[in-house]
């Protein structure tokens, strides 16, 4: 709800929205509200288990590939700037974002050691290596 609240702001300001998503109600959500709407499998699980991990490791060519298409995408259509909220994807997009120099902002719901607390050790080593990637965090108070 915050993302669309924040992406009907921006096009409220005039400003031109582009999303990218793998979930399907704020795909139909974001179609009412974008200038364009890209759709993709999110394959990235950092902050799950074991298994998770395995298969975010498995999968990272294909992920590195999706991310980089939808980078390339926006860096076509002129984006300002990625706004980015779910963690796993934001671990792999923070690189890619530093590599065809979009600036990112992170979207963070909660402090990151609560996060943390859910997460295997891997999850905060990575954040850790990445945090100082995007040009800004939000923070929502509501």
């Amino acid at each position: 709800a915050y993302m669309l609240a924040l992406a009907q702001q921006w096009k409220n300001d005039s400003h031109a929205v582009h999303a990218a998503t793998s979930a399907g109600k704020f795909y139909d959500d974001m179609e009412k509200i974008a200038t364009s709407v890209q759709k993709y499998s999110s394959t990235v699980d950092f902050i799950g288990d074991w298994k998770g991990f395995i298969k975010t490791f498995l999968l990272l060519p294909f992920s590195f590939m999706t991310y980089s298409r939808l980078l390339w995408h926006f860096r076509q259509k002129r984006v300002d700037v990625v706004v980015m909220s779910e963690f796993s994807e934001r671990m792999l997009v923070a690189l890619l974002a530093w590599v065809y120099r979009i600036p990112l902002v992170w979207i963070e719901y909660g402090r990151p050691h609560d996060t943390f607390k859910r997460m295997f050790p891997w999850s905060k080593v990575i954040f850790r290596l990445l945090k100082d990637i995007p040009a800004r965090y939000i923070t929502p108070t509501q």
